[in-house]
C-alpha cells in the first residue's frame, strides 16, 4: 500500500483506518519521513485513527519527518531515538510465563548497578541455525564470532572500574555457540545454553514436530524475555543483519551504547570502544527501527 493511502473499516468501526505496509520496499518507508501526514488518509483525512501494521522499523524515519517532528516533540515528548523505547513500552509488557522465567535468573543480575553488563547478540543465520544446511562445530561457531568477544574485552578494558566485576550476556540462533561461550569464558558468560531454540515462523524449522502450539507459544516468550533481558545490559554488541538485538538495545534507552558487527568480519578493532554506531545508521539498517 501506497504511505498514504489507507482502508476504512465498515460501520461500527468506520473511525479507524488500516495502513498496510508489510514488508515494504525502502522508497515506501522513506517516504514516511518527508511526506505531509496531516490530511491522511488521502479521502478520507476525518478519520480518527490509523491503524499502521509493518514488519519494518518506521519510527525513527517518522520522527525525524520534518512537517511533523517538532508535534512529535512538543505534544508527546518524543524525539527519533526514544519513540520507538515510548511505543514498545506502551504496548507491550512480559506477561507471568515471561516474568516466571527471566525475573530471577536473569533480571536480577543485569540489573545489579555495581557490576558492567555486556551485551552480546550473534546472529548467524537461519540456514545454519534453524535448517542446518551449513552445520558448523563449536570451534568455528567461536571463530567467527571472536570480533563480538574482543569488542567486550575492548569495552570492558575502557569503562570497567578497577575491581569491577562484569556479566557478559550472550544470546544468539545457536545453541552450541552459546554452550561454546560459556565452556570458554566460564562465569563472566550469562547465557541459556539449554533453550531449545526454534524459529517461530514455523516453516524455518527443519524438525516439524517443533511446530507445535506450546512450542510456539513457549518460543515466544523466551523471545521476549530475552530480548528484555539484552534491554537491562550497558553496551550493546549487536549483529548487523538482525533486527533482534537492535530492538533490545533499542529498548534500552542508552546512548552511544551500540556496535553493530559481523560474524566472521574482523573489524572490531576498528569500532570497539571508541565509534558505537550512530542512531541514523542503526535505525536505517536491516529491518530497521
Amino acid at each position: 500500500m501506497d504511505p498514504n493511502q489507507a482502508a476504512i473499516y465498515p460501520d461500527p468501526y468506520d473511525n479507524y483506518a488500516l495502513h498496510n505496509m508489510v514488508n515494504p520496499l525502502d522508497s515506501q518507508l522513506e517516504v514516511l519521513s518527508r511526506a505531509n501526514l496531516t490530511n491522511f488518509p488521502v479521502g478520507n483525512p476525518t478519520v480518527q485513527y490509523v491503524l499502521s501494521t509493518t514488519n519494518r522499523g518506521a519510527s525513527y524515519a517518522l520522527l525525524r519527518n520534518p512537517r511533523h517532528k517538532e508535534q512529535f516533540w512538543r505534544e508527546y515528548g518524543l524525539r527519533p531515538e526514544t519513540a520507538f523505547m515510548c511505543g514498545f513500552w506502551s504496548l507491550c509488557s512480559p506477561n507471568a510465563a515471561v516474568q516466571n522465567m527471566y525475573a530471577e535468573r536473569y533480571w536480577t543480575p543485569l540489573r545489579q548497578p555495581q557490576v558492567l553488563k555486556i551485551g552480546i547478540q550473534v546472529r548467524f543465520g537461519d540456514q545454519l541455525a534453524f535448517l542446518h544446511n551449513a552445520d558448523m562445530s563449536a570451534a568455528a561457531l567461536m571463530a567467527m564470532a571472536a570480533p563480538y568477544f574482543e569488542c567486550a574485552a575492548a569495552l570492558e578494558a575502557e569503562y570497567a572500574r578497577a575491581g569491577q566485576q562484569s556479566i557478559w550476556f550472550v544470546i544468539s540462533d545457536s545453541s552450541a555457540f552459546r554452550r561454546a561461550a560459556r565452556q570458554k569464558y566460564g562465569d563472566k558468560v550469562l547465557t541459556d545454553d539449554e533453550l531449545q531454540l526454534m524459529h517461530v515462523a514455523c516453516h524455518l524449522n527443519d524438525d516439524p514436530s517443533l511446530c507445535q502450539q506450546s512450542n510456539l507459544e513457549s518460543a515466544v516468550q523466551h523471545s521476549v524475555g530475552e530480548m528484555l533481558s539484552f534491554s537491562l545490559t550497558d553496551y550493546h554488541i549487536i549483529t548487523q543483519n538482525s533486527g533482534f538485538g537492535r530492538v533490545g538495545a533499542w529498548l534500552s534507552g542508552r546512548w552511544g551504547n551500540i556496535y553493530e558487527l559481523a560474524p566472521g568480519i574482523k573489524d572490531a578493532a576498528r569500532v570497539c570502544p571508541r565509534r558505537p554506531t550512530g542512531p541514523k545508521k542503526s535505525a536505517n539498517h536491516w529491518s530497521r527501527i
